[in-house]
């Protein structure tokens, strides 16, 4: 879609929700990916909707990845959930979080210069699940459909899962 396409439509909300990710463990071929998915074609999005009169907000689906993994990743079992708070330190875990740290603050760098024209949300989600998605829960489902034993990842940590259709109504 092209800058004019997109004012011709004249969105008042622009809802960014796309990301690339290898959950537990990222490749050296991602870093590639997520340069181009996560950094460089979020950074072309804003560009070109930032200046579009119509435009009131934007809602920026970014993670909890932004946050220090310490807060979530435990050595041993945890006796109690851990609550992340939007307080918390910050110390992307991964390529990932970092790229989404780095829209989060475009987008408040953007903001500053809209008088108020424009607002933006960064709503960090955790563990999101969907059907046929790369998500852990949808590859446990796979493996099990296929007989497999699953594999479980730093199964010391508690975790929520939330489904993609919440989170959606959720953002909207």
């Amino acid at each position: 879609m092209t800058r004019a396409e997109l004012e011709a439509f004249g969105p008042d909300v622009y809802f960014h929700l796309a990301a690339t990710f290898e959950r537990s463990t990222e490749s050296y071929e991602f870093w590639e990916e997520n340069d181009r998915h996560n950094v460089q074609l979020s950074h072309h999005l804003l560009e070109i909707v930032k200046d579009m009169p119509s435009l009131k907000r934007i809602v920026f689906a970014s993670s909890y990845l932004i946050y220090d993994p310490d807060l979530y990743q435990f050595a041993s079992p945890a006796s109690e959930a851990t609550p992340l708070r939007e307080t918390d330190r910050i110390s992307p875990r991964n390529l990932c979080g970092m790229a989404k740290l780095m829209h989060e603050k475009e987008l408040a760098f953007v903001q500053q210069f809209t008088g108020g024209r424009l607002t933006t949300v960064s709503a960090r989600i955790y563990r999101v699940y969907g059907k046929d998605s790369r998500d852990i829960v949808s590859r446990w489902i796979q493996a099990l459909l296929r007989g497999e034993t699953i594999q479980v990842y730093r199964k010391e940590g508690m975790f929520d899962y939330i489904y993609a259709d919440e989170v959606a109504e959720g953002l909207f």
